[in-house]
């Protein structure tokens, strides 16, 4: 957890400094975002999830180019059909993004950063998760995305992405409004 607060402040403070002297860059904006979130070793089906799985939060993003995005979200997921087991969780990411295209219209970037997972209703502690991923967006005010969240224990991460489907990770998609 010390990794994360020290990566979470050091995103901010490079942030804030890349973006000091061009006032362009310094914009801020807030907004909802909606998504589905895909247990990748779940037995669900793709099916089964999508009427099951959801999430609901908001965002706020700091800068233009170069940005830190922390979100807020509650989750909702099924993690075994059969059974109906379902949980409800706060998610917290904080992300660091990089617009890479801008075609004015729609632009595309990239981000990633620490996670906090906590499930709800539960004596369960928090934990940090890191997540990876790309999106875009479009007429300056939808925004979209898709994020794969690695599993923490003792499989390293390349390996996670070479067996994504089976190594249990999350696969996040969202579609925003920005403000």
């Amino acid at each position: 957890m010390k990794k994360a607060v020290l990566v979470f402040a050091f995103a901010i403070c490079f942030t804030y400094t890349l973006m000091a002297g061009n006032k362009e860059e310094s914009n801020t904006s807030f907004g909802i975002k909606l998504g589905l979130d895909f247990i990748t070793n779940s037995n669900a089906s793709i099916t089964a999830q999508v009427k099951s799985n959801y999430q609901l939060g908001a965002f706020v993003r700091i800068g233009n180019k170069l940005y830190f995005q922390p979100e807020a979200y509650y989750a909702s997921y099924t993690t075994d059909q059969v059974n109906g087991n379902k949980f409800t969780y706060f998610k917290a990411p904080l992300l660091l993004g990089v617009r890479l295209l801008d075609l004015k219209i729609a632009s595309l970037h990239i981000k990633g950063g620490p996670e906090y997972v906590k499930r709800l209703s539960s004596n369960y502690k928090g934990e940090f998760k890191w997540g990876l991923g790309i999106g875009a967006d479009v007429l300056g005010f939808i925004t979209t995305d898709i994020r794969y969240t690695f599993k923490n224990g003792d499989i390293s991460s390349i390996a996670q992405i070479d067996n994504l489907i089976h190594k249990g990770g999350m696969v996040n998609l969202t579609l925003g409004i920005r403000f």
